[in-house]
């Protein structure tokens, strides 16, 4: 008699993975370990992801004026070298200088009278002594303030400790900045003299058949971020010029260096904005008046929602749709795995995983979540070659 073996009922609740859910687990560990391994290896990665960067936006320029120059690729070169260090040193200058005047002004203000705060009562060294004598003071005689925990002089240097220090913090980046922009322009350049044999080593690499694919996600590539460059510097241009105009129309101090700050921050997305208005409120709130400052942050909060809202996105057009969620988290992520580099890097390297998830077939509906596009043929459409 032929035995046939049956195999065994699975135990209620174990099922085997599927094959999307499996996909999905292995995507997530191994973003997890490609994180983990940037991470550990910040001092080199970033700046190799900012040397291609710097070499994809910059590669156009070196085209051109090689084209121009009677086919001679070093002239390219030598005029791509020089604006990618005017520029580079432009932004860690302007960084150095915004963040020392912050970091030079703030603390000072921490020794600011408690009087200068609205709703506290006057009163120096006495007020203090007579309430040393009489015991703790009544919460409801400090002031607004009283009831938090602490006396308005506290909070004056609380204040401006903390703006004191972030200001330290990029003060110490734009510092170890200058020696990095040296290997980063280098790095560059190397790019951009070696880019004619990549199309050779792609082909090698991927295949003829996938060829055509993968030189058209490096285009877009290419596309999208110096749009995303060119587009920024001109709406932080455009806002920093608002911020100016109206911070000197209340007579609020240091006013190029808010100017600076906010072009700067205009390349970090979401929380950018946020300092660059955050900053120039609380200075006005410690050194002039309550009123003043709550004029100030609301036409910088109007500014900034007008040009975020209304004349950004007319302004981007075709530019990569990301979710701000993924904006947001893709920002926190990268500041972790490397720091300050990673908060203007985030938004260049989240454009470029998004154009090669939309190539890879198996990848395609990851990089539909990532985007702003409600289906396929929209996302499609946003990573054309233009």
């Amino acid at each position: 008699m032929d035995e046939r073996r049956t195999p065994a009922p699975q135990e209620h609740g174990a099922r085997p993975l599927a094959p999307k859910s499996l996909l999905g687990f292995q995507i997530t560990v191994m973003v997890i370990l490609v994180g983990w391994a940037l991470h550990a290896t910040a001092a080199v990665s970033a700046l190799v992801a900012a040397a291609v960067f710097v070499a994809i936006v910059l590669a156009p320029l070196s085209r051109w004026v090689a084209e121009r120059a009677g086919g001679r690729a070093w002239i390219g070169h030598a005029v791509a070298l020089l604006v990618m260090l005017v520029v580079l040193l432009t932004f860690a200058a302007g960084l150095l200088f915004a963040a020392q005047r912050i970091a030079t002004e703030f603390p000072a203000l921490g020794d600011l009278p408690a009087e200068r705060l609205p709703g506290v009562s006057s009163g120096g060294s006495g007020a203090e002594a007579a309430r040393a004598e009489d015991g703790p003071a009544d919460a409801a005689s400090e002031g607004p303030w009283g009831g938090i925990g602490f006396s308005a002089g506290e909070l004056v240097s609380r204040l401006a400790d903390l703006a004191g220090s972030a200001a330290v913090t990029g003060l110490r980046f734009a510092t170890s900045a200058l020696g990095g922009i040296v290997l980063v322009i280098l790095l560059a350049l190397l790019m951009l003299v070696d880019a004619p044999n990549w199309r050779r080593r792609i082909e090698r690499v991927v295949g003829e058949d996938r060829r055509d694919r993968t030189l058209d996600a490096v285009t877009v590539i290419g596309e999208k971020v110096r749009r995303f460059v060119v587009i920024r510097a001109g709406l932080g241009l455009l806002t920093s010029s608002i911020y100016m105009a109206w911070l000197w129309l209340f007579g609020v101090d240091l006013i190029l260096v808010w100017g600076i700050l906010t072009f700067l921050l205009s390349f970090v997305p979401n929380l950018g904005s946020i300092l660059s208005g955050v900053l120039p409120t609380l200075y006005a709130f410690l050194t002039k008046d309550l009123g003043t400052a709550v004029a100030v942050g609301i036409g910088l909060v109007v500014t900034e929602q007008v040009i975020g809202n209304f004349i950004g996105p007319r302004v981007q057009g075709a530019e990569i749709s990301i979710s701000p969620v993924v904006i947001l988290v893709g920002l926190l992520a990268f500041a972790w795995i490397w720091g300050v580099p990673g908060t203007l890097l985030s938004s260049p390297v989240l454009i470029a995983a998004l154009v090669i998830f939309t190539k890879v077939e198996g990848l395609r509906p990851v990089a539909l979540l990532m985007s702003d596009c409600e289906d396929y043929d929209e996302l499609d459409e946003m990573v054309r070659p233009s």
